[in-house]
């Protein structure tokens, strides 16, 4: 993991007023789970966990995966269970949602908004489309726009 993240995250919480505790308190996520990503202790934080951090940060999620510079190199080799169906319903959504908040995305935004719910879909257990995350990271990419 990245001390540019740990650092990044640290500068954050300080904008916001927080503390590392009432960052993960607010977030819903388990004690700790902040604290060991900027103490270097996790080294690959989960999806949901990073989705969480953002939207409690109020940051858009691409500039904390950029600071995943380590973990995002090795996402990359990371090979991922293929679920075709699953896919498919993914990019029928992204395609639906952004329709709906009349964005117009590039090929690159596209593949890029559904690689990430992909990857976010396959977290859950069964592995499932999240329309709430597909409509958070196409507003979250209007706002770039």
């Amino acid at each position: 993991m990245s001390s540019q993240l740990g650092k990044f995250l640290q500068k954050r919480i300080e904008e916001k007023g927080l503390t590392v505790y009432s960052l993960e308190k607010k977030a819903k996520l388990k004690p700790n789970a902040v604290r060991n990503i900027i103490e270097e202790k996790s080294k690959n934080p989960s999806a949901q966990v990073i989705n969480a951090i953002a939207r409690t940060l109020e940051c858009p999620l691409e500039e904390i995966i950029s600071k995943l510079s380590v973990s995002s190199d090795k996402m990359e080799r990371t090979t991922h269970p293929w679920d075709k169906d699953l896919y498919t319903a993914i990019v029928l959504a992204t395609e639906d949602r952004a329709s709906l908040a009349q964005i117009a995305l590039t090929l690159e935004d596209a593949l890029s908004l559904i690689k990430e719910a992909y990857l976010y879909a396959i977290t859950k257990n069964p592995p499932a489309v999240d329309l709430e995350f597909i409509n958070w990271l196409i507003h979250k990419k209007k706002e770039t726009i």
